[in-house]
């Protein structure tokens, strides 16, 4: 009986080591979560292109939404959505072009 005492406890420390390495390696994934968050957040700060780039798209995005303010409530499959229709139409989609070409040649002229 003393024998399976023992083998019981060893048992029981067995499976605490368990569960203390795997609340370790939790709290280890954790923390290289959050450094990576952290990293991608400081992004902007030492990348200025990237730090353009968000800033563009969201100056673009404000310039739509200022002109149809009933996509202010779009989720963003909605909005995909939205924009694949209008890309799907071609007359849509060739006046787009259009407008972006002639803005192109222009600021090429005055250049």
């Amino acid at each position: 009986m003393e024998q399976q005492g023992k083998i019981d406890k060893a048992k029981e420390e067995y499976q605490q080591g368990e569960n203390k390495l795997m609340q370790e390696r939790r709290r280890l994934n954790r923390e290289l979560n959050k450094q990576n968050y952290q990293k991608k957040r400081r992004r902007s700060e030492y990348d200025p292109e990237y730090a353009s780039r968000t800033h563009r798209l969201v100056v673009k995005g404000g310039v739509f939404e200022h002109f149809y303010p009933e996509t202010s409530d779009m989720t963003e499959p909605e909005f995909y959505q939205l924009i694949d229709g209008l890309n799907a139409n071609a007359g849509v989609r060739n006046q787009i072009l259009s407008q972006i070409t002639i803005v192109h040649s222009e600021r090429g002229s005055d250049g």
